[in-house]
């Protein structure tokens, strides 16, 4: 195979980390670190080191358009003099020579779901606090396997990405780091020094202390600037109500789903003990049927009074000409739909409900992070909306929203209470 140079120089921190990387590596760096270039160039680095045949590489994000925009003019600049390449702009993909080829998906779409059941020589998790943790555990990781076992070289992923709270990218970083094939480091400005003081010093005086501590200098325990649940959950951690909190095997449960179809499917499992309200359980997957959640009722160990979720349960599907209400009805599952309130409305009622939410830490821990992260999505000039932001953590957080509708948690005490029937399942 004959060598090709390619028209990337990389910079001193950038050459060290592709001298150190491992086959599983989570690496959260500062903005203007060059996370693309890096992450490109070492695909195509591993893409023509490998002897393997029809190599696959994909470099995946949260949404087709953030793909695109952040890698694909990249990836066409820095393949140019490699001969025979040819570029399929509607699917972001870059097919070289000896049936070598880069893909680019969004994790938004179904093209990410069409990569279950075959073969990937490597991925590139770009924006990784943005995705999701199935996408890795369910659909990635597994294909990785098969490329592994026939060349060791093969079968190797890297999360990138700039921290953003505590979600999947933090998980990752926090525990893998002892792991001997993965290779786990922070790159703050302080470490690459690339940013200049005085342009550091304006770029400080610009943000707030918030935004600053997580861009540049990669702190995962720095405030969500614009969280929307962020005072009414320090309240919850000051009081202790996160803590361990049992099933209550003589009370029944109550459950609030939020049911995505490509985002995540999540459900809240509450009992009400008196004033207080228990948060005894979550679940969250993405990817999966109606009747995989219906299963995963079943085998808990819990009797269940009613199940509610958002009014669009009731909506008919194109597909199957029916509503996700009568699916789940067929499989024993009966939910109603929750009252259709404004989303600020809901918003407002569920911190209402928070002041008496008591959460197991065990089982709740996602969802805890995902109430903390939860912010108000910002407009092109960087000023926060009214609008929440739509992220990893929007599902659990829209499903406690329809718990704190289901249960009439309102200030406006005219508010008509909505009592359904019962569905055990």
């Amino acid at each position: 195979m004959p060598s090709y140079i390619i028209p990337y120089k990389p910079r001193k921190h950038q050459a060290q980390l592709h001298r150190k990387v491992k086959r599983f590596n989570v690496l959260p760096c500062h903005r203007r670190f060059g996370k693309s270039y890096f992450s490109l160039a070492e695909t195509l680095k591993k893409c023509f080191e490998c002897e393997l045949p029809n190599p696959r590489y994909f470099i995946i994000s949260a949404t087709y358009s953030q793909v695109k925009k952040i890698h694909w003019d990249n990836l066409k600049f820095l393949t140019k003099n490699i001969k025979g390449t040819q570029y399929h702009e509607t699917e972001l993909r870059c097919d070289m020579v000896g049936g070598r080829r880069i893909q680019l998906l969004g994790a938004d779409g179904s093209s990410v779901d069409s990569l279950r059941g075959i073969y990937a020589d490597g991925v590139i998790l770009d924006e990784t606090q943005l995705l999701h943790r199935d996408l890795l555990n369910k659909v990635l990781r597994p294909a990785l396997v098969d490329r592994h076992q026939m060349d060791k070289k093969s079968g190797w992923m890297i999360a990138i990405g700039t921290p953003s709270g505590h979600n999947f990218f933090y998980d990752l970083y926090m525990k893998n780091k002892s792991h001997k094939d993965w290779f786990v480091k922070k790159y703050t400005v302080e470490d690459t020094k690339i940013i200049p003081k005085d342009e550091l010093g304006s770029l400080k005086s610009m943000m707030s202390p918030e935004e600053y501590a997580t861009e540049f200098l990669c702190d995962f325990d720095a405030g969500v600037v614009g969280g929307i649940y962020t005072k009414s959950m320090q309240v919850v951690d000051d009081e202790k109500r996160v803590t361990t909190v049992p099933h209550i095997p003589e009370l029944p449960v109550t459950t609030f789903s939020d049911i995505g179809f490509r985002d995540a499917f999540s459900i809240v499992f509450i009992q009400k003990v008196g004033s207080a309200i228990h948060v005894i359980d979550h679940l969250e997957h993405a990817g999966e049927s109606i009747e995989y959640y219906a299963n995963k009722l079943k085998e808990k160990p819990y009797t269940y009074d009613n199940h509610y979720a958002g009014h669009d349960i009731v909506v008919t599907e194109l597909g199957s000409g029916k509503s996700r209400q009568e699916i789940a009805s067929n499989l024993g599952w009966f939910i109603q739909p929750v009252l259709k309130l404004k989303i600020e409305e809901g918003i407002n009622a569920l911190r209402l409900s928070l002041k008496r939410c008591y959460f197991d830490k065990d089982k709740c821990d996602y969802l805890i992070n995902c109430l903390k992260q939860y912010r108000w999505k910002k407009n092109a000039l960087g000023e926060q909306t009214s609008t929440p932001h739509h992220g990893t953590e929007s599902n659990s957080c829209d499903a406690m929203r329809y718990m704190a509708t289901g249960l009439n948690e309102s200030s406006d005490w005219s508010s008509k209470l909505n009592y359904g029937p019962s569905g055990i399942v």
